[in-house]
């Protein structure tokens, strides 16, 4: 009997696991405002979970507009070993808002796998005069990543490597500054957030389900001989 309450303790605690990870519902194209409303589970771009959306208006510069998390639109990003989303915030700043500083900043976390590596990169940015568009990627005890537009200049896309780590706690600052001459002008139409799964694996790893169904399958058939007579 006391093999037995292992076994069933066992099969339990594998087939929790394979409800809390099943419960993560599949990541859709939606506001952010329905991300920061997420339960705890998040929501999955295949293996990849993405929870723990939080607005972090804390971190906003002084005098910035905050977006509304109802004015950005997250898309999915479905790349096989480096999944992620895309943060649509269609920015504009015109040269008759000089001072206008628009500022979005969230944090989430990465969790699923073990991760090699991260990138960051824009759509539609542009900027004129002293205006500047900057999107950075902060993931907690890395450094961070850093992409920008200006007159002068443009970075569009960084890259990180990462010691195969996870989870990542991260946070996105998505900005459009008008510059303070009255000439400028800043755009962005999006930032995107992707993340490379580790393929340095130790071995083939069973998904979930297949643990779950072992585990029971172990468990029925203690639970049959414990109830067969003895001779």
């Amino acid at each position: 009997m006391k093999n037995l309450s292992k076994i069933l303790t066992l099969a339990t605690g594998v087939f929790l696991l394979f409800v809390s990870t099943a419960s993560a519902v599949t990541c859709a194209s939606d506001t952010l405002g329905a991300y920061l409303g997420l339960p705890s589970t998040g929501c999955k771009v295949g293996g990849v979970i993405f929870s723990g959306f939080t607005p972090r208006n804390d971190l906003l510069q002084t005098g910035a507009t905050p977006l509304a998390p109802a004015a950005i639109t997250v898309n999915p990003v479905n790349g096989s070993l480096n999944p992620g989303l895309e943060f649509v915030v269609n920015l504009a700043v015109g040269p008759d808002e000089p001072g206008t500083l628009l500022q979005a900043v969230f944090g989430f976390t990465v969790s699923g796998a073990a991760f090699d590596g991260a990138t960051l990169t824009m759509d539609g940015a542009s900027a004129t005069g002293d205006a500047a568009v900057t999107v950075v990627k902060e993931i907690g005890g890395f450094s961070p990543l850093i992409i920008f537009a200006t007159a002068l200049d443009a970075d569009i896309l960084e890259q990180l490597t990462l010691p195969s780590a996870g989870p990542l706690d991260v946070i996105m600052d998505i900005t459009a500054d008008g510059g303070f001459d009255g000439n400028g002008t800043s755009t962005l139409r999006s930032a995107t957030a992707q993340f490379l799964i580790s393929q340095a694996q130790p071995g083939v790893i069973p998904e979930p389900s297949t643990l779950a169904l072992v585990a029971l399958g172990f468990a029925g058939f203690a639970l049959t001989r414990s109830r067969r007579p003895k001779p």
